[in-house]
């Protein structure tokens, strides 16, 4: 039963279980895949996913013969709890579980890639960004 896997902001400490784990596990496979179809038929493809240099391995197994540019949207810790602060619950994290997480994805700051700083941008600016990086 996928729902088991289910995990919502609301309680996200408890709600991630390890059928949550298994059924995230098992999303990489069926992402890169449907990436790997549209690139095959050439249209581009963008993969909006959470992940720290270290959770990128997984992914980085499946994009084997994809091509592919890793570019990371990383806004200020300062950004992130102000828009996680104008969210409704249930989709509003705890502000101990967004420090961590921008905690968790900063090595990627300095890790050699591209990197794009959101923090003065609305979603459709980032958007264009990206769509023009990618021309």
């Amino acid at each position: 039963q996928v729902k088991a896997g289910y995990a919502s902001a609301d309680g996200y400490e408890k709600n991630w279980r390890p059928e949550t784990r298994r059924q995230w596990a098992v999303s990489i496979p069926i992402c890169t895949s449907m990436a790997k179809h549209y690139q095959a038929r050439g249209i581009n493809c963008l993969v909006d996913l959470y992940a720290t240099p270290e959770d990128f391995n997984n992914w980085k197994q499946e994009l084997i013969g994809v091509d592919y540019e890793l570019v990371v949207i990383l806004p200020s810790r300062e950004t992130v709890k102000r828009r996680n602060a104008g969210r409704k619950h249930p989709a509003r994290l705890s502000d101990k579980k967004v420090e961590e997480a921008h905690r968790n994805i900063m090595p990627w700051a300095s890790a050699g890639i591209r990197v794009v700083d959101t923090s003065e941008h609305q979603v459709r600016d980032t958007v264009k960004m990206l769509q023009s990086a990618a021309e």
